[in-house]
C-alpha cells in the first residue's frame, strides 16, 4: 500500500510521485564553448533548452550557420533575436528558418539570414542571441 506502480512506469507513494534522477532539472553555462560569448542550458524531463549569445560572420549573401553547443536528439525549435552589427552597430533582422531544403534546422545547427533596415543582406559580423529547445 505504500508504493503503487502505474502502467506508464510512474511510481506513486502517499507523499507523491517518485522522480528519477534523470527527470530532475539540471543546468550549466555555455560560456567559452566555441564562439559562444555567454549562455546557459537547462534540461528538465528530457527537454533541453539552450540560450546563448554568439558572434556570427555572415557570407556574401547574409547567411550563416550556428552550431549548437550541445546537440539535440531531435530537431529543436529555434529563435534568433537581437542582431547587432559589430562594425557599424546597425540593428538588423535575423531569420532562423528557410524554405530552401538545404537550409533547415538540424539536431546540431541552425541556418540564419541577416539583413539591415534597408532590407539588404548584411555581410558584417554580428552578435545574435539564440534560444533552442527540444528533446535532449
Amino acid at each position: 500500500k505504500d508504493f503503487r506502480f502505474n502502467e506508464d512506469g510512474n511510481i506513486f507513494t502517499p507523499l507523491g510521485t517518485v522522480a528519477l534522477t534523470s527527470e530532475l532539472p539540471t543546468s550549466g553555462t555555455l560560456t567559452g564553448t566555441g564562439s559562444v560569448i555567454t549562455g546557459y542550458w537547462t534540461k528538465t524531463a528530457g527537454i533541453l533548452r539552450q540560450t546563448f549569445t554568439i558572434e556570427v560572420s555572415p557570407d556574401e549573401n547574409g547567411n550563416a550557420t550556428v552550431t549548437f553547443p550541445i546537440s539535440f536528439s531531435e530537431v529543436p525549435t529555434v529563435q534568433a533575436t537581437g542582431s547587432v552589427e559589430l562594425q557599424q552597430e546597425h540593428t538588423g533582422g535575423v531569420a532562423n528558418q528557410s524554405t530552401s531544403t538545404s537550409l533547415k534546422v538540424t539536431t546540431t545547427q541552425a541556418p540564419l539570414h541577416f539583413w539591415t533596415g534597408s532590407n539588404t543582406s548584411s555581410v558584417v559580423p554580428s552578435i545574435v542571441t539564440i534560444t533552442a529547445e527540444g528533446p535532449a
